[in-house]
């Protein structure tokens, strides 16, 4: 082998490109570790554009923002940005000079332009059984199959102009959360259509949604993979990987319950599970699961239950129930009914809110408590001498054991969410525990172990006051505090020129060793370079 200006040539090309591959992967998982969380009280303005005195309202963090796919992209690569029913610069530059954030949705299923789905099936679909407000009846989509790849393809280069487009025109910081849309009806809930003997009121023929997905190849394994493909359109590079990716889903028949090609009896409620499962793991925090129906029944949302009981570590957020305290609602709740919703919202971990336009004007002073209650604790620098200053615990009885006492070991959060304990295993004398954040209590845990929690989403950089009391069967209580400061990672410029510069090194340097292995003349030439005195030394003697 014959070393020349070509190879060498060749050597640094190589360790160019694995540089850019090591850049990129880096940047990726920068981006996952940065995203911004969506978090406090936002309208549901749906496909309106936000009112002037919910944009001046303090209480108000942000807007959820919908747009019909087909008014967005009435044709293929041709785009309106801000026409006709797609006014998404003026409306998301309003947002912006206001000091708020926006939750933006782009509507698929029913709103699917019909060049973009080749492949798709034709459903009498309802809102609430055929019985929704504002006299919402039956009616008929046209619903893409979400498996067939033309249409992903359509979707993907979709999502790619926009938030192209959103960075080119200065639009794209004040987006704080994406909907994962894809599957999908009328709203940007994950569903597909499930129902199959509902009497519409007006008389439609109503079609047997099971069987029509069965004879056209459903099943739940194609459904779920092409959710996560779709899913990962919105979190790539070239989307919104630093932004929260709200999913919005349907607790029961959100799905066709079809096994084997088969349409079976009962409801549907697995396939979202699975998909809530492979979100949280590729995901995390950066993953919001969402119920559109928080109401003060005092049940927690059976979705939002079950990823509780999976402990993991993403975001919750709710919906009011459009039925009793939005727009559209046949009488209007009470303010003690939505002060209790949102009191059991909170109960929920709740950290994002949607209400609905005219709610600020209806249920002013529960809106208020909600803000503070929502609202991102903000604290800077880092706690005195980095350390955990843990306090003496008090004890209003000095005879009881102090459990949680100086247990933390971290002084620093810089995962998704850190484990709260009491610091004791032995819970015989324990009757609650409640963990308070900056005087604001997070939760108050009735059962053992009593641990809890923390997100991420409900900090930010700083030092934060963290407090543990421990309330025993007789009513005495034990507190301790302790100090922790909570980092966010960002690397630095110059962390990015090292990291390229030891990939090129290593790559460079390899290629060099394997010539000169393979190579008898470089070897040769080697040796002759090298000093004669030096070489003799290196000689083994006899």
């Amino acid at each position: 082998m014959r070393i020349t200006k070509l190879s060498i040539a060749a050597l640094l090309i190589a360790g160019f490109v694995v540089s850019l591959i090591g850049y990129s992967l880096f940047k990726k998982v920068q981006a996952a570790s940065s995203a911004q969380a969506a978090q406090g009280v936002y309208i549901a303005d749906f496909f309106s554009s936000p009112t002037s005195a919910n944009l001046s309202n303090a209480n108000i963090d942000g807007f959820f923002q919908a747009y019909k796919w087909n008014q967005v992209e009435p044709s293929p690569g041709s785009y309106n940005w801000n026409t006709g029913g797609a006014p998404i610069d003026s409306n998301l530059a309003a947002i912006k000079q206001a000091g708020k954030k926006v939750a933006l949705g782009i509507d698929t299923g029913g709103y699917t332009p019909q060049w973009a789905e080749p492949a798709n099936l034709s459903f009498t679909v309802s809102a609430h059984n055929g019985n929704g407000p504002n006299g919402t009846k039956c009616h008929t989509d046209i619903i893409p199959i979400p498996w067939d790849p033309t249409y992903q393809a359509n979707l993907h280069n979709m999502i790619v102009a926009l938030s192209a487009h959103l960075k080119a025109v200065g639009l794209y910081d004040v987006v704080s959360q994406v909907k994962l849309s894809g599957i999908t009806e009328d709203t940007e809930e994950t569903r597909m259509p499930a129902e199959s003997g509902i009497a519409c009121p007006n008389g439609m023929q109503f079609v047997n949604a099971p069987q029509l997905w069965a004879s056209n190849g459903y099943s739940a394994e194609k459904a779920e993979s092409a959710w996560e493909t779709m899913a990962s359109f919105w979190a790539a590079p070239d989307a919104f990987p630093d932004k929260t990716l709200g999913n919005p889903v349907i607790a029961t028949n959100g799905f066709p319950n079809i096994v084997n090609g088969q349409v079976v009896s009962g409801k549907n409620t697995k396939t979202t599970q699975d998909i809530i499962d492979w979100a949280a793991s590729h995901f995390g925090s950066r993953y919001l699961l969402m119920e559109n129906a928080l109401n003060d029944s005092g049940q927690e949302p059976p979705m939002s239950q079950y990823a509780q009981s999976k402990g993991y570590g993403i975001g919750y957020g709710f919906q009011l129930e459009d039925i009793v305290y939005g727009n559209a609602a046949p009488t209007v709740g009470s303010a003690d009914s939505f002060a209790n919703a949102i009191k059991d919202g909170l109960s929920y971990h709740m950290t994002y809110l949607e209400i609905f336009p005219n709610d600020p004007a209806i249920y002013a002073s529960g809106l208020a408590s909600a803000h503070v209650s929502l609202a991102p604790i903000a604290t800077t620098g880092e706690c005195p001498n980095g350390s955990e200053n843990c306090s003496s615990a008090s004890s209003s009885s000095p005879s009881k054991a102090v459990l949680g006492a100086c247990t933390w070991t971290s002084t620093k959060i810089t995962g998704p969410t850190v484990t709260l304990t009491p610091g004791t295993t032995d819970f015989s004398d324990v009757k609650t525990v409640t963990y308070s954040l900056d005087g604001k209590v997070l939760s108050v845990q009735t059962k053992a172990p009593f641990t809890y929690q923390l997100e991420a989403a409900k900090l930010t950089s700083g030092c934060h006051t963290l407090s543990t009391t421990i309330l025993h069967n007789d009513k005495t209580t034990a507190t301790s505090n302790r100090n922790v400061t909570f980092e966010q990672h960002v690397a630095k410029w110059y962390q990015h020129i090292w990291l390229d510069a030891i990939i090129i090194v290593v790559v460079i340097g390899g290629g060099f060793g394997a010539l000169i292995l393979v190579n008898k003349g470089l070897r040769h030439r080697l040796k002759r370079l090298i000093p004669r005195r030096l070489h003799k030394d290196m000689t083994p003697q006899a």
